[in-house]
């Protein structure tokens, strides 16, 4: 027989099961649950009686037994309620802020974001988040839902136990204790992991990755980062350090890194360093187009200029594209030979739409061309499916995976009042 306590983790378990299942497929009914989960009928009744009670399934319909050449009654379709529940996702970048709440499926439906001004704190940029969370759940926390979480994807190094942002010689030396500050100013349970392996993680449950197991997601914007998924779960590495793509070596005698060495991918294929390039060429090539489309000076031009004059046709400029994809090719390649993913995510996010259309196809043509071997091992590249929002997700998920995995139906604790300084 088992205890009181194990009797209650299988039940969080089932009703996990239950949910993960209709996240996956849609409309099921309880005979389908029964078999994708191996769970008899008593039980999934039960379990369905509870999730429709607490607003986190409803009924949606029938379909017929004769149509699937089955005996037996209309079968009742059960839906995920998006709306059930929610939770807090929150983005602490290095020049920019966003809180938002998003419904079980990972749609956003608020928001609230910050620039951060040149030299901000860092603990005084969380602590903020943090009032604006609390803010954000108060007034537009949907009336009869409730929050079951927070996630929160940080630039930087994490430690996801503790929930601590650990000091980075590239972002400042603090060392942040992110989960405690958000517990504490909303009473709910919060999740903290870097932010490019929260997207791995966002773009698995809600994105490409919804029915493959392996998955390498690699981002590109101000830093160059890439998140591992393994058997559906993160890989993180034993000190919290795994994917730091953007710090693998791709030219030998490159430019200098902010991390001391030089040739890391982040100093060629990031957007600071393409606008460093752009900048450095229209000095050395004064024919090039960069200078027209920089009309203000060399100090203006940057990496969306760049691209305009590649686009163009402007030598230069697509000779700084070219190098980029290449060196991504380079890394990409390397990385899935090492893992043997079954896809590869792009998420490039700050491009421009065109600029990532160009980076892509290159990307896939040095990938088909550029590499001899075995055609079948050659990695599979896409763009996210999610979006501009990629960020977002992924803090998201850090919540919602562990709501699903294990949903507890216990009412939500109450909120603290915010700060008077808050109140509009």
């Amino acid at each position: 027989m088992l205890g009181g306590r194990s009797h209650a983790l299988v039940r969080l378990h089932n009703r996990g099961i239950v949910l993960q299942a209709i996240l996956q497929h849609g409309r099921l009914s309880r005979r389908d649950l029964c078999g994708l989960s191996s769970l008899s009928p008593a039980p999934v009744t039960n379990i369905v009686r509870e999730l429709i009670d607490s607003s986190l399934l409803y009924e949606i319909g029938t379909r017929d037994s004769a149509t699937l050449g089955k005996v037996g009654r209309r079968q009742v379709l059960l839906e995920l309620n998006p709306m059930g529940a929610y939770v807090v996702a929150v983005h602490l970048g290095v020049q920019r802020q966003v809180v938002a709440l998003a419904d079980l499926r990972a749609n956003v439906f608020a928001r609230w974001s910050q620039s951060l001004a040149s030299g901000t704190s860092r603990q005084a940029a969380a602590q903020e988040a943090c009032e604006a969370a609390r803010r954000l759940v108060q007034e537009r926390g949907p009336v009869g839902s409730r929050c079951v979480g927070i996630g929160v994807g940080v630039v930087g190094a994490v430690d996801p136990d503790s929930g601590v942002s650990e000091p980075d010689p590239q972002l400042g030396g603090e060392s942040i204790p992110i989960g405690h500050m958000f517990e504490q100013a909303l009473g709910l349970p919060t999740f903290v992991e870097n932010n490019v392996r929260a997207m791995a993680l966002g773009e698995t449950w809600f994105g490409h990755g919804r029915n493959i197991d392996n998955l390498l997601l690699v981002y590109v914007s101000s830093v160059v980062g890439c998140g591992i998924v393994t058997d559906r779960r993160l890989y993180r590495g034993n000190h919290y350090g795994a994917g730091k793509l953007g710090h693998v070596i791709v030219e030998e005698s490159g430019p200098r890194c902010s991390c001391g060495n030089r040739g890391c991918l982040e100093a060629i294929a990031a957007l600071p360093a393409i606008s460093a390039a752009g900048r450095e060429a229209s000095v050395q090539h004064e024919e090039t187009l960069l200078h027209q489309l920089a009309p203000a000076g060399v100090d203006f031009i940057s990496y969306s200029t760049v691209f305009e004059a590649a686009a163009l046709g402007d030598r230069t400029a697509i000779r700084i594209v070219d190098r980029v994809a290449d060196r991504l090719a380079l890394a990409i390649w390397n990385l899935s030979r090492v893992l043997d993913p079954d896809l590869v995510v792009l998420a490039l996010s700050s491009f421009a739409d065109r600029d990532r259309g160009l980076i892509m196809s290159k990307i896939e043509e040095i990938i088909t061309t550029g590499f001899l071997g075995n055609a079948a091992e050659r990695p599979v590249i896409v763009e996210t499916a999610i979006g501009d929002d990629i960020g977002l997700v992924g803090a998201a998920t850090l919540a919602l995976e562990r709501f699903f995995r294990a949903p507890c139906l216990v009412p939500e604790t109450a909120l603290k009042q915010p700060s008077a300084a808050l109140v509009p």
